[in-house]
């Protein structure tokens, strides 16, 4: 999922959504060089259990709002995988 959200606050999380264990991340889309990493959290308290997650940011900055921002789903472990549910909130 990719997302222009401009300099607002997003809120992304997998509580409740899925039966593995996740790893959340949001990456910063580069003109040059590699996407790199603005946010990420596996395993968040407020979730209720130990193996969701959620990530609270600001994307802000020169250039938030025109750039494109890739947000991971993804698994702790090479065989955690399968339907996952994720709400995003602005």
């Amino acid at each position: 999922m990719s997302a222009c959200p401009g300099a607002t606050p997003l809120a992304l999380t997998t509580c409740g959504g899925t039966s593995f264990d996740s790893v959340l991340e949001v990456r910063a889309e580069r003109c040059t060089g590699p996407v790199a990493p603005a946010a990420c959290d596996d395993d968040d308290p407020t979730c209720g259990n130990s193996t969701a997650s959620r990530v609270e940011t600001l994307l802000q900055g020169s250039g938030a709002g025109d750039s494109l921002w890739f947000i991971v789903v993804d698994g702790w472990a090479s065989n955690d995988d399968g339907p996952y549910a994720l709400e995003v909130s602005y």
